[in-house]
């Protein structure tokens, strides 16, 4: 009796040994088949994280215009689909590759010497000389000049006496509109107001808008010509350098297309992005249920 009993608690044994040993093996089997799905999942990975970076890159290029940073963007997403081997992702590393060579070609802005010059101006607009009011005497020069280049008739001088008396009343002068003057109080606010407008250009270099950067030079380039004294040097200098700042663009002109190669990376997301993280999650729970 004791012998039987013996042999069937062996048996007994032997067929759970049996059994452990075939789970086990299933286990080892379905952790196998999960670590081959985790590394194709890798790739949709990668591919995600370059679609981010490709769009970071549009984004500093179309709101921004950066193509520094963008350009760093774009070598960061070809890093990433390195470790892509699917041949259907070769287009976008074309496109990629053409535009890290196009925005290597891009000089950038040199924002930093364009706001010293822009803050060399707002100094130096305190300094400019602004126009004065011609003094009686200089028209009676002018009079005096006129009337000694020559003998005139009795009409003439006539004719002249009655010039000078409209004169009295209008000032004319050749070529030009007459410029109001202004009294020293408007013309400490008309510098306040013309450093205001350099800051304001210095604001929009900061944000690249162009639009508003011209604006705001050409303004003060406007009341500078019309209320300072455009024959001193320092004026002309002054005029010369708010004109060559307007011109400068603030934006390349040029710029890659990075829509192609984005809608590309999405796509390939949206076929294979959501299938290799949906086969990890049946594996794992057949592992250990």
């Amino acid at each position: 009796l004791q012998a039987g009993a013996r042999e069937q608690l062996l048996a007994e044994l032997a067929r759970r040994a049996q059994e452990l040993e075939s789970r086990q093996q299933a286990l080892d089997g379905a952790l196998a088949e999960m670590r081959q799905s985790l590394q194709r999942a890798v790739p949709s990975w990668a591919v995600q994280e370059a679609a981010y970076l490709v769009g970071l890159a549009r984004a500093r290029l179309e709101v921004a215009g950066d193509p520094v940073t963008a350009l760093q963007a774009l070598r960061a997403a070809r890093e990433r689909l390195e470790s892509a081997a699917d041949p259907a992702l070769e287009p976008v590393r074309m496109q990629l590759a053409q535009a890290v060579v196009a925005l290597r070609a891009v000089e950038p802005v040199d924002a930093a010497a364009l706001l010293e010059r822009l803050g060399t101006l707002g100094r130096a607009v305190e300094e400019l000389p602004m126009l004065e009011p011609r003094l009686p005497a200089e028209e009676a020069r002018e009079q005096a000049a006129a009337r000694a280049a020559g003998e005139t008739t009795g009409l003439q001088r006539f004719l002249e006496d009655l010039w000078a008396q409209l004169r009295e009343l209008v000032i004319i002068r050749r070529g030009e509109a007459e410029t109001p003057l202004l009294p020293p109080a408007s013309r400490a606010f008309l510098r306040q107001n013309l450093q205001l407008k350099l800051e304001e250009a210095r604001l929009a270099l900061l944000r690249a808008d162009e639009a508003l950067f011209r604006g705001a030079l050409e303004q003060a380039r406007a009341w500078m010509a019309r209320y300072f004294d455009t024959s001193h040097p320092a004026v002309r200098q002054a005029l010369d350098e708010l004109k060559a700042l307007a011109a400068v663009r603030l934006r390349p002109g040029e710029l890659p297309d990075l829509g192609p190669p984005l809608q590309a990376l999405r796509e390939w997301l949206r076929m294979h992005g959501a299938e290799a993280a949906a086969a990890v999650a049946p594996l794992a729970e057949e592992a250990w249920s």
